[in-house]
């Protein structure tokens, strides 16, 4: 393919190429209060078999509290594993606008105040898809992206706010039936946020993702935070590569108005 090219620079240059594709989560709209929010480490849990080793929670099914008492007010952040018990560690994101995250520990979670956690409901027919557009309480709204997932849209908790989801991927991969395989191809997923009454678009951002069962796995894990927050989870892996022994999760993290 190159013959007179010495083969460091062939791979230098390919993976030039594959890291230029992948390229990081990108607010196009409402930049101020919606933000890529990346925790430093995965959340993890003692291994029960070995004492001394961790386990890392890779469920995507945060649970979000609000620690008022701070200055800022912070959003704290956990996740639970498939056994519904929470990882061991912690974060909390300031809500001042510049998005800050640091650690914090099992007492702060349990004096943070509990608040809705709203996720899509498989069984409401609040919204309707009707082709290239979405039909929500009168009015249409409009994805970006070229497809809908099975989750295609999620109101706030009292419907002032309207998260539209959409994907453009490549073809579905391959399934080889009990050997695994299947789900979509890699692709770009795409978060819309509506104001209901207006029918304005307010916030808007697009990230990749690498396939397999996402982006609907993680459009199924995005959630309302009452009725201000919304939380995206995000295919990290599909874009972060700079750390040799791991990263933690990402999301985006949207800020509306409006009181819980």
């Amino acid at each position: 393919m190159f013959p007179d090219l010495p083969k460091s620079l062939i791979s230098g240059a390919v993976l030039l190429i594959c890291l230029q594709c992948a390229k990081p989560p990108s607010v196009v709209k409402g930049e101020q209060n919606f933000k890529l929010v990346d925790f430093p480490k995965g959340f993890v849990k003692k291994d029960p078999a070995r004492s001394k080793q961790n386990l890392v929670v890779t469920t995507g099914e945060y649970e979000v509290r609000i620690l008022s008492k701070s200055s800022p007010g912070e959003l704290l952040f956990g996740m639970k594993d498939y056994d519904d018990a929470y990882a061991e560690n912690f974060y909390a994101v300031t809500l001042d606008g510049r998005f800050e995250v640091r650690a914090v520990g099992a007492d702060d979670w349990s004096q943070a105040e509990k608040v809705s956690n709203t996720r899509f409901d498989p069984f409401s027919n609040d919204t309707k898809v009707t082709g290239e557009s979405l039909q929500y309480r009168g009015k249409t709204f409009a994805k970006t992206g070229r497809s809908w997932e099975s989750t295609a849209a999620l109101p706030s908790l009292h419907g002032r706010w309207l998260a539209v989801f959409s994907h453009t991927s490549e073809k579905d991969k391959p399934s080889y039936g009990v050997m695994g395989g299947g789900g979509r191809g890699k692709g770009e997923m795409f978060i819309d946020v509506y104001d209901t009454s207006s029918g304005v678009k307010v916030l808007s951002a697009n990230a990749p993702h690498q396939g397999g069962d996402k982006p609907s796995r993680l459009f199924n894990n995005t959630f309302w935070v009452g009725d201000s927050y919304l939380v995206v989870p995000l295919d990290a892996d599909a874009w972060n590569h700079d750390s040799a022994d791991g990263h933690g999760e990402s999301v985006l993290l949207g800020i509306l108005p409006g009181k819980q």
